[in-house]
């Protein structure tokens, strides 16, 4: 990290030791491991901002007061922020791509017209645009942050891989992992086929909707 963090390190360590707090218990009010603490208070890493902020309610000081002018950790968090505000216009731009484009996949699918333009490249696209989504979006943490919202997560996984192989065998006319009078291997090919895509609608569509919903919530 260079020179520049240890005034921050240094004030880390001095905070807690004032409030005569362990690293173990510091770590649990933040949620994170002893060795992400240790990290931080031998200059090995930073904080994200989000943490940052966590760790000055914790010790109750301000942001000026925790890193006392530390010009790398400032242009450190400018840097952050940067990339933040970039990977947050790119998580909006895919968010809506990957939507509309699974609307328009099962619309298509609903009416049957097999033969709209480039429906064939329908799915490589959704493949590209959820990629690109997965990539940049970064709340993925605080879906599984607490029981309640774990099993929440996984109940609307559950749900929409149910309605997607619904979908695929109601709308689509598609016989599942059965094919009589081919070949074993056109056979598992076909099924794979039918699988991955599954899979790719299934998190898509989870994605979305999780999105969707924990942008509801806040």
């Amino acid at each position: 990290m260079g020179g520049g963090g240890m005034d921050f390190a240094k004030n880390l360590r001095a905070l807690r030791q004032q409030q005569q707090l362990t690293q173990i218990q510091v770590a649990k009010k933040l949620h994170v491991s002893r060795q992400t603490v240790s990290s931080w208070e031998n200059e090995r890493s930073y904080p994200d901002i989000e943490t940052l902020i966590q760790i000055s309610n914790t010790y109750q000081v301000s942001l000026d007061e925790l890193l006392k002018g530390d010009v790398g950790m400032v242009k450190h968090y400018q840097q952050q922020a940067a990339v933040s505000q970039r990977d947050a216009r790119i998580t909006v731009l895919s968010f809506y791509a990957t939507a509309l484009l699974l609307f328009l996949s099962y619309f298509l699918g609903m009416m049957g017209w097999s033969d709209f333009p480039l429906i064939e490249w329908l799915p490589f696209i959704i493949f590209a645009a959820t990629l690109v989504l997965t990539t940049h979006y970064q709340s993925f943490n605080g879906w599984f942050s607490t029981p309640r919202k774990r099993y929440e997560s996984i109940a609307l996984a559950v749900v929409v891989i149910a309605l997607n192989v619904a979908y695929a065998v109601t709308m689509q006319n598609i016989p599942v992992l059965h094919l009589p009078g081919y070949s074993t291997a056109y056979v598992l090919g076909y099924d794979f086929g039918i699988v991955t895509g599954l899979t790719l609608y299934s998190y898509s569509a989870f994605l979305v909707i999780k999105i969707m919903i924990t942008r509801g919530d806040a």
